[in-house]
């Protein structure tokens, strides 16, 4: 921000935080503590979906239960059993 507000063509009342992936984590954390930032953007990455999956997969909620940790050969013995 100290830079941002200095350059050239900036509005320093309209600066915007943008992160993806791990910045899109930090970059929340970081407008906590920056008052100039006129808005945030946050598109953090996603660790893990396997909850995410299963849960959209139409088999039963025991079957869901018993969803592998997907390691070569898990899905195949998983599915076909």
């Amino acid at each position: 921000m100290d830079v941002a507000v200095k350059l050239p063509g900036v509005d320093p009342e309209k600066i915007i935080l943008v992160g993806w992936s791990f910045g899109g984590f930090l970059v929340a954390r970081a407008a906590a503590f920056e008052p100039r930032a006129a808005a945030v953007i946050a598109d953090p990455g996603q660790w893990n979906q396997r909850d995410n999956v299963i849960s959209a997969l139409l088999y039963r909620m025991n079957k869901r239960r018993t969803f592998p940790i997907l390691t070569p050969g898990a899905w195949t013995r998983w599915s076909s059993g």
